[in-house]
Parts: structure tokens; sequence; C-alpha cells
């Protein structure tokens, strides 16, 4: 019986602020999730009842922090990602616990998946986080080795290379291009100083989801991160100026294949505008993914850029005819996903979809229950971009034609798009070995 009226209760439970629903439950039932601090810091505790074996289970603690690689200035790029990176690490646990780092161009996201018997400690350790830093230099070599090993494995594939390279001319960064961090040249003490103003209760927000009694979680949040000391206000960080156009062309690391791409600032996530996106990327891709392409569009690292991506593919062709067919590939799923009538299927499944991250609809319960992530990622997107779930969800496919129609003559016009390429290069023949007499 008890599975039965938690699992009744969880749609309540998902509530991004705890908003009353159109038939109120017992007032007993009801279960505030979002809370404000009077220091600035936001917690929201989301407890899910879960499907699997107790020691299977895990709980998800996503925190944000206000601060990304648009407040890294020229000489320190990719300080707030190392910044981050150490205070991941130094809060992580003796027996291994590791947390993924997201580190976006508005906003910073660490990760963190345990079992709910370790989340009391975590969260203590967590709280630690917000005092004084002695950044010593062991621990923070010791982040600056994990970034890089991860950056250049992320790096070395020409996909992500060519998204940079238009990620860099539609939200360009201050502090210079995207994958050219020395982290060699941040010392430290720039990284104490930096945390030191900007990571802060003002600045974050942190969301745990999953199997777990939220009693003694609450306790802890009022008795220990209520009293930590707020911090000032974060001057905002330069406005990036887009530059449209063709970039320079970059040679492929793999032989005889290229890519082309073209991209275009878009609405922010949470605004009626960009429910549009969830029908277009979709469509979008699943054109595009025949020959093994793809659409780019992430509300956590970059919520303001989409990028259409085509490869090109090995072929006796002439080079130049194989470019432009892939060209023409995007243009095509670039019209069929703005101009063809959406369907009824594909409305259903851009609403258990895409749709969720933009916040017009929520994870299902079957799979929150296995596994919280999805809705922890969700809950926090919703705050973090101030989404109103009742607005948003009563106008996602409402009008669609009109909806995609706007976003191409307000956002996607050619004017304002930036195209790139990844060029083939030839295969290096192999040398002529001469053979030996013996």
């Amino acid at each position: 019986m008890t599975t039965i009226i938690l699992a009744w209760l969880l749609p309540f439970m998902l509530s991004a602020d705890g908003e009353q629903a159109s038939q109120t439950p017992p007032k007993e039932t009801l279960r505030q999730v979002w809370y404000t601090l009077d220091n600035g810091l936001e917690v929201a505790v989301l407890p899910i009842p879960s499907l699997i074996a107790p020691s299977m289970q895990e709980v998800t603690i996503v925190t944000t922090w206000n601060v990304g690689s648009h407040h890294d200035r020229a000489g320190l790029a990719g300080r707030t990602h190392l910044s981050a990176q150490w205070l991941a690490s130094s809060g992580e646990s003796a027996n291994g616990v590791r947390r993924e780092i997201r580190a976006g161009s508005k906003h910073t996201w660490i990760i963190e998946k345990i079992h709910p018997s370790r989340l009391i400690d975590s969260l203590e350790a967590m709280a630690l986080t917000f005092g004084d830093r002695d950044v010593d230099e062991k621990h923070l070599q010791m982040s600056r080795e994990r970034i890089v090993e991860q950056l250049s494995r992320l790096h070395s594939n020409d996909s992500q290379r060519l998204t940079n390279l238009i990620l860099d001319r539609l939200d360009p960064l201050a502090a210079g291009p995207r994958g050219a961090a020395d982290f060699d040249l941040i010392r430290g003490d720039d990284v104490g100083k930096f945390l030191a103003r900007t990571y802060h209760p003002g600045t974050v927000r942190i969301v745990i989801a999953g199997p777990f009694d939220p009693a003694p979680v609450i306790t802890l949040i009022e008795q220990t991160y209520a009293t930590l000391s707020p911090g000032r206000a974060l001057d905002a960080p330069p406005r990036a100026v887009p530059h449209p156009g063709e970039i320079k062309a970059a040679a492929s690391s793999i032989p005889d294949t290229g890519m082309v791409a073209r991209g275009w600032r878009v609405p922010a996530p949470g605004s009626i505008d960009a429910l549009a996106l969830g029908l277009f990327i979709p469509r979008a891709n699943r054109v595009l993914e025949v020959e093994g392409g793809s659409c780019y569009w992430d509300p956590i690292l970059d919520p303001e850029v989409v990028i259409l991506k085509q490869p090109v593919a090995p072929s006796t062709a002439p080079l130049e005819q194989r470019t432009s067919r892939a060209l023409h590939q995007i243009d095509g799923a670039f019209a069929y996903a703005l101009e063809t009538p959406v369907s009824g299927e594909q409305l259903v499944q851009a609403r258990s979809g895409i749709a969720i991250l933009l916040g017009a609809y929520r994870v299902h319960e079957p799979t929150s229950m296995r596994d919280p992530y999805p809705a922890a990622v969700s809950l926090m997107l919703r705050r973090v971009f101030n989404m109103n779930e009742n607005e948003l969800r009563n106008n996602f496919g409402r009008h669609s034609d009109a909806q995609l129609r706007q976003l191409r003559e307000n956002y996607l016009d050619a004017e304002n798009s930036v195209t790139g390429f990844i060029t083939p290069q030839p295969a290096k023949k192999k040398p002529i070995g001469h053979r030996q007499n013996h």
C-alpha cells in the first residue's frame, strides 16, 4: 500500500516549486521541494521511491554554480572549469567517489551519484567547500591532469572541433577560443581568490533526488547550510557578440573524411519562443542521422546555440561535390524540420523527450523511480531558467506551424548563421618496401 501512495504522490513531488495541482491532495501529503535560505542558497529536496534493489539504488546530487566560461578573462581561460574540478575533487570521499563536471558557457554543473546510505556524509562534505579554501598545488595539479585528459579525448574528435569553432563565432568568449586554455598558467592563488569571490550561497543551487529519507536532509540544511556566510552579487560577464558568416576550413584528423556544419543563436530554454526547438531539433536530427549526421543542442553547456552537422563521407567523387552534397543534406534537414506538418506521433515523442528539457513536461514516474538523474536535471533546469511549467506545457505543440515559422524568421535566418568545414585529407600512401636478398 505504501508504494501505491508514494507513486500517487510523485507528480506533486516532482513539481519544480511545489505548485498546487488541479486536484489538491490532503494537506499532510504535500511536501516542499525548494528551500530558499536567508543567505541566498537554494536547495531542492526530492525524495523519489525506487523500483530497484536497495543495494543498487542511487541518489543524484546536482549542484549548479552560476559561473561559466563567460566569466573567464583573457589570460585565465579555463579558470572556472579548473576551479570547479578542484572543488569537486576536494569534496570527494576517501572511498573513491568521483563527481562529473559539466563546464558550460553560463553555468557550471557538478553531478554526483551515490548510495542513499552515504548521502548525509556527502552533503556534510559539500558544505565544507563553502569555507576557507587553501588551494594546494598538489590537488590542483591532479585537477589539471584530469581536465587535460578529458579535453584531449574530446577535442581530438573532428565533430567536437567543428562544434567549438562554430561556438566561438556564435558565442565568443572573452578569454579566447574554446579548447585553448593553458591550465598551467592558473595558480592556486588565482583559484582561491576566484572561488572566494564567486562561489558562495548566492551563486549556488543544489538538487537532491532519489530514494532517501528527507527528514535528516532537511535538518542538515536548516542547521548547517543555513549558517553559511552569504557572498556578494557577481558582476555580469561581458555580453557575447556573434560573428556570423563562413569559417575558414580546418583539416580533418581522419583520412578522406570531413564534416560540414551550420549553426545559429536560438532562444533560451524557458521562453515560449524556445518551445519550437522541441519540434525542430528532433525532426532535423531524424533526417541528419540517416547518414551519420546530428543536431547539437545542450541546455546545460550551450543553451542558446543549435548546430546541424553532416559528415563528408569517403567517396571517389571530387571533394567539392562531396562537400556540396553534405551542405544540401543540411539544407534538406533544415527545410523538413521547419516546413513539414508536425504529425501526432512526432508530437507525442517530443513531449516524452526534449520537451522535458524545455520545461514543458516532467520526467515519467517509472523512469525516475529507476534512475533519479533525469528528474534531478530537469528540476534544476526549470529553476535555472525560471520556467513556468504550466505556461510552457499549455503552449507546447499548439499552433506548431506558426511556432516553427516564427523560429525561422526570428532566429534561423541565413544572415545570422555560421557555417564551418572540416576538410577531408587524402590518405597517405604507404611507402613501397624494398625486398631484401638473403
